[in-house]
């Protein structure tokens, strides 16, 4: 949403061999810094998962999918902002998990 500088990404998945199935959902917000020198980009994931995995706690194995999710994120940003021209040569501040 422009006017919030906010969004949501939904999605869902089955594994046909194993009867697993996911849903998940990405919020995200932007905002400026309190020192207006910067943005930062508040993200909350959450999923549910179904069958197999999650009878067998492969919370391992989601939450390595997660990070990889994430990371992939962090990097299209940063890619898409540096491209731009929005970036400063300001380092992200990094990963903070709540």
């Amino acid at each position: 949403d422009e006017a919030t500088r906010a969004g949501t990404i939904v999605g869902a998945g089955r594994d046909q061999r194993n009867n697993s199935s996911t849903k998940g959902r990405v919020a995200y917000a932007v905002a400026p810094t309190p020192d207006g020198a910067g943005t930062r980009v508040d993200i909350d994931i959450g999923y549910t998962l179904t069958g197999m995995l999650a009878q067998f706690s492969r919370s391992g194995l989601v939450e390595d999918v997660a990070n990889r999710i994430l990371a992939a994120f962090v990097a299209n940003l940063a890619y898409t902002t540096r491209e731009s021209g929005l970036a400063r040569n300001r380092r992200p501040e990094g990963i903070r998990r709540r």
